[in-house]
C-alpha cells in the first residue's frame, strides 16, 4: 500500500478514526487534541507532516473528528527508507531505560548534521513544555533519502498526555519535574544553537 501510482491529486495519508466513547480508556477529543498540538509544533518551527481534521457527525448523531496526516514515507510513488529510534539503535521501550541525550547522540552520529541535532533539542523541549509523555522510542523516527543520507522524520505521535506522570524518555537524567535547566544543560552538552530563544519561543505558545 502506498507504492503505487495514484490518479492525479491523490496523496498517501494515515488516518486516525475518532471512535467517540469508544475510544480506548474512555478518551475523546484524541483526534482534535492531536490535530491541535501538530499546529503548535509547527508554530514553535518543528517539521511536522500535512494534517486534515475531517468533521462530522457519528452514527448516533454525536460530532466526531477524524485526522488525516500526509504519509513522510512516501516519496513519487516509492517508499522511503525508515527507521525508529527503537530499530536504529537496537533498544526497547523499557521504564527507566532511554534518554534524550541517546537520542540525540544517535541523531548526531546518524545525520552527522548539526540542523537535525538541534531539531531534536527543539522536539525534546516541545515535548516537556507542551506535556507529551509519551515520547518513547519508536515515536522518534528517522528517513533515509534516494542520496543515501539520513535524517529526522517529521515529528510525528505528538499527544498531550496529562494522565501520564513521567516522561518516556529522561532528560538530564530525570523522567519527571524536568525544568528549564535541565533542558539548557542537555542542550549545551550537544552545541545547540538558539537554546534560549528556542524555550523562550516554546513558553510564550505553550504559556508555561
Amino acid at each position: 500500500m502506498g507504492t503505487q501510482d495514484y490518479p492525479e491529486g491523490y496523496i498517501p495519508c494515515l488516518l486516525k478514526l475518532d471512535l467517540g466513547k469508544d475510544m480506548p480508556q474512555g478518551e475523546t477529543d484524541l483526534c482534535r487534541r492531536e490535530f491541535a498540538m501538530l499546529e503548535s509544533a509547527e508554530s514553535c518551527g518543528l517539521r511536522v507532516p500535512d494534517r486534515w481534521l475531517l468533521e462530522g457527525t457519528g452514527a448516533e448523531g454525536d460530532s466526531c473528528a477524524h485526522l488525516l496526516v500526509r504519509r513522510f514515507d512516501r516519496a513519487s510513488g516509492e517508499r522511503l527508507h525508515m527507521h525508529s529510534f527503537s530499530g536504529i539503535a537496537h533498544t526497547l521501550s523499557v521504564r527507566y531505560g532511554n534518554s534524550y541525550e541517546e537520542l540525540m547522540r544517535t541523531v548526531s552520529a546518524l545525520t552527522r548534521d548539526q540542523r537535525e541535532v538541534d531539531e531534536m533539542f527543539r522536539r525534546m523541549a516541545f515535548n516537556v513544555l507542551f506535556g507529551n509523555r509519551d515520547d518513547h522510542v519508536r515515536n522518534h523516527g528517522f528517513l533515509m533519502s534516494e542520496s543515501n543520507v539520513w535524517n529526522l522524520s517529521p515529528a510525528f505521535d505528538l499527544t498531550p498526555t496529562p494522565q501520564l506522570d513521567e516522561h518516556s524518555l529522561s532528560v538530564n537524567g530525570k523522567w519527571s519535574g524536568i525544568e528549564l535547566g535541565d533542558l539548557q544543560t542537555v542542550g549545551r552538552a550537544f552545541s545547540v544553537r538558539g537554546i534560549d530563544e528556542t524555550l523562550q519561543q516554546m513558553r510564550d505558545a505553550s504559556d508555561v
